[in-house]
């Protein structure tokens, strides 16, 4: 019996261990939520509005909302419809404070190659996430490179390595400089912002501020300052120690990352922590009622009400809603290859408010997240399109358009599977038959042919009533121009008309009579022969491409850009341009250069071109990214 008992103790003890490992793995497994944010949102698809939102965990790490259970509330109603929808690229800000004395010289290549280590397609997505680069000084911070989304900005920053302080520098004071004006230099409100200070943790004196404001402010704000700590060969033990010291408090005050600079390798971990905050999760849910203006949503955990956070959202008054028709059933189909392009057809709904309706003035169909075909208003509840970026899995579908009223709204993303096998394409969303497409395409001439010759007809027809009546004295016979001096507020027009009329004689007489003369001379030389006015034209300075040195203003209007389709003069090879970055105008006897609220903005002579545009004189330096030029005007 005592053996028996002495095994069923035995047996206890490693059952409740098992239980008691499994438990822990689950809860190591289990991150706990220490914060919420909102970064942002969209409500071009109302009444279905997205929240971008992130967690943080009580290291400052990023949380995966896989399953979590959230309460949401707008204008303090409940919301019960809601889901988790994927991921939104929002992009960060990561702002590097470098503090370099002598001791720590040695440490300035590392420096420069870890900072452009980060800012590289291995970390850095361009013109998602933003860069700057501050040094610390004598009295705060010196921008080196404000918040920028281009790499090469970055390497040209670093194209002349910086040279030790040799003065005495305020640490503190020039951290809490960006914190107080972080708002200021953030590219996009509520984008995430990391702080990464590179010292050696001494000179925390300060006339403004104490040591320990630094982490408390920065907790406030909620930016993490990650520290990486430069071993100053000038300085004593004690003093190093020190410095190290208060770096780690800093960092471990508000969730940061502290580490030392060896290699550049070595950051890697941080690099990825910083990023992984570029993903927002995308909370989806439908609103209870479609009220323009501005509204105030909460979201927080169900199962921690104390942990949320809150935001405003706009609704535009006015505005019409439109959404996909795709049975559920429809959307999953199967095809033996995804390399060409799949003719797919597509039905819409568009809805107007009660104030009347109004139309669409332009509409494009988005699959993920890519344009795929712009889309004729006349025909969106029923339109075909030739896709040409679908992917085997899950594909995004989304319809976007504009109203007369410049409203931008969007259906919400609809999810297509595709399987790889035999080509299967639900009825619901399978393009018409080759007949009726020619069909319906002669149908359409037929209209417009038929609709252009009556119009014709209309006009010769207003235009023979129009001499009759002009030579005819039935008008006179019948008082009509009486009649018409009798009605208050048709004398002043009448009275125009008549002055109309004798003016245009007077100029028929005076081209009959200038008819017997020579021909205008305006413009000859001396000699008698034309002479062209010269042509203004672009001197190329500095592009990555194969553009020629001259480009010629010899049209009323060239568009500048990338994007060899959209732009007359395209710069394909050169990533800091946008698509179409600015458009060159003739205005009078010269030139104006408009931006096309391009990504990185458009200069001359390093100042930026506001949204009236700029007139350009002869020997203006204009800058598109890193592409640069120089007006001229003989």
């Amino acid at each position: 019996m005592r053996n028996s008992r002495h095994g069923l103790t035995v047996v206890s003890f490693l059952l409740l261990s098992i239980l008691l490992i499994s438990g822990s793995g689950s809860a190591a497994a289990q991150q706990t939520i220490s914060e919420l944010f909102i970064t942002g949102s969209d409500t071009s698809a109302a009444p279905s509005v997205d929240l971008y939102v992130y967690a943080i965990d009580g290291r400052g790490n990023n949380v995966d909302l896989t399953g979590q259970r959230f309460v949401v509330n707008q204008d303090g109603v409940p919301v019960s419809d809601w889901e988790l929808a994927g991921t939104h690229t929002g992009g960060t800000l990561t702002v590097f404070i470098i503090d370099i004395p002598e001791g720590v010289s040695s440490f300035i290549p590392t420096i420069q190659e870890s900072i452009t280590r980060y800012a590289s397609d291995s970390y850095m997505m361009e013109e998602n996430d933003f860069v700057g680069i501050y040094r610390v000084g004598e009295l705060g911070a010196t921008e080196l490179l404000a918040p920028d989304a281009f790499h090469n900005s970055v390497l040209n920053v670093f194209a002349s390595p910086p040279s030790p302080s040799t003065g005495a520098t305020a640490l503190v004071d020039s951290v809490m400089n960006i914190l107080n004006n972080i708002e200021a230099i953030r590219p996009a409100e509520n984008m995430p912002v990391h702080i990464v200070v590179i010292s050696d943790g001494t000179d925390t004196v300060s006339t403004q501020n104490e040591p320990e404001d630094l982490p408390r402010r920065a907790a406030e704000l909620g930016v993490p300052i990650h520290t990486i700590w430069l071993d100053n060969q000038n300085l004593s033990g004690d003093r190093k120690r020190v410095g190290q010291q208060y770096l780690s408090q800093v960092a471990a005050g508000t969730r940061g990352e502290t580490t030392n600079l060896a290699t550049a390798d070595q950051m890697t971990t941080l690099w990825d922590k910083i990023t992984s905050f570029r993903n927002q999760t995308i909370l989806r849910y439908t609103v209870n009622e479609m009220t323009g203006g501005d509204h105030t949503v909460e979201v927080s955990l169900a199962g921690n009400p104390s942990i949320g956070a809150e935001s405003t959202i706009t609704l535009v008054p006015g505005a019409p809603q439109i959404s996909l028709d795709i049975p559920q059933d429809s959307r999953e189909m199967t095809l033996d290859s995804v390399d060409q392009a799949v003719q797919l057809s597509f039905s819409t709904l568009v809805t107007w408010p009660e104030d009347g309706e109004r139309t669409l003035s332009s509409a494009f169909l988005q699959v993920n997240g890519i344009l795929s075909q712009d889309i004729d208003v006349d025909q969106i509840e029923n339109f075909e399109a030739a896709i040409d970026s679908l992917v085997y899995g899950e594909n995004r579908f989304q319809v976007v358009a504009l109203d007369d009223l410049g409203h931008r709204v969007a259906t919400p993303e609809i999810v297509i599977t595709i399987l790889k096998g035999e080509t299967v394409i639900p009825e619901a969303v399978s393009p018409s038959s080759a007949f009726d497409r020619i069909l319906d395409r002669f149908l359409g001439y037929g209209k417009y042919i038929g609709g252009c010759f009556l119009l014709i007809i209309a006009i010769l027809i207003l235009v023979v009533v129009i001499k009759f009546l002009g030579r005819s004295s039935l008008p006179r016979n019948f008082r009509v121009p009486y009649f018409f001096r009798r009605v208050p507020f048709l004398r002043g027009f009448v009275r125009q008309v008549d002055r109309a009329q004798d003016a245009g004689y007077r100029a028929s007489r005076t081209q009959r009579e200038a008819s017997r003369y020579a021909p205008d001379v305006h413009g000859l030389d001396k000699r008698g022969k034309g002479k062209a006015r010269p042509t203004a034209f672009l001197e190329v300075l500095q592009t990555s491409g194969q553009n020629p040195g001259r480009i010629d203003l010899d049209v009323v209007e060239i568009r500048l850009g990338r994007s060899s389709k959209q732009a007359d003069i395209a710069f394909s090879s050169d990533g800091t341009v946008s698509r179409i970055h600015s458009t060159i105008v003739q205005e009078g006897g010269g030139h104006r250069i408009f931006d096309e609220q391009s990504t990185s903005g458009t200069f001359v002579n390093e100042q930026r071109v506001p949204q009236p545009g700029l007139q350009l004189t002869d020997g203006d330096e204009i800058r598109l990214g890193a592409v640069r030029l120089r007006y001229r005007q003989p």
